[in-house]
């Protein structure tokens, strides 16, 4: 298998079976969870793990749940990022942004100085 087949497969988890996967999980879907995995051959496991590794995959439900209902649950860095943008779009301010996510206000600044830069970046203003 070469490096592009691997990406290939990598993108198609990313779009197909990663978020159908974290929404069985967030879900504690059991039968779904062993469906997708259960159909999935060697190959494609090492694909999947490849996914899940580089943490590409957004559960947009727990973006949601954390930055709008203020659940305390674990997000990773890009579901930070995503809760961040959120957040920032609706005119939430970095205090507020600091608060609902839990987080100190380092952290807050890092994030939302990584979303301006990467809004100027493409052109866009900041929220």
């Amino acid at each position: 298998m070469t490096l592009s087949d691997n990406q290939a497969l990598a993108e198609r988890f990313a779009a197909v079976e990663g978020p159908t996967l974290a929404a069985a999980v967030h879900r504690g879907d059991r039968d779904t969870i062993a469906a997708v995995l259960g159909r999935l051959d060697r190959q494609d496991l090492v694909a999947l793990t490849v996914v899940l590794a580089a943490e590409i995959v957004i559960d947009d439900i727990s973006v949601e749940r954390v930055a709008l209902d203020g659940e305390r649950e674990r997000l990773t860095r890009p579901e930070r990022a995503a809760a961040v943008a959120l957040l920032a779009d609706r005119g939430h301010t970095q205090t507020d942004i600091g608060r609902r996510l839990h987080l100190n206000g380092t952290a807050t600044k890092r994030l939302v100085t990584a979303l301006t830069d990467g809004l100027n970046r493409k052109g866009h203003t900041a929220a």
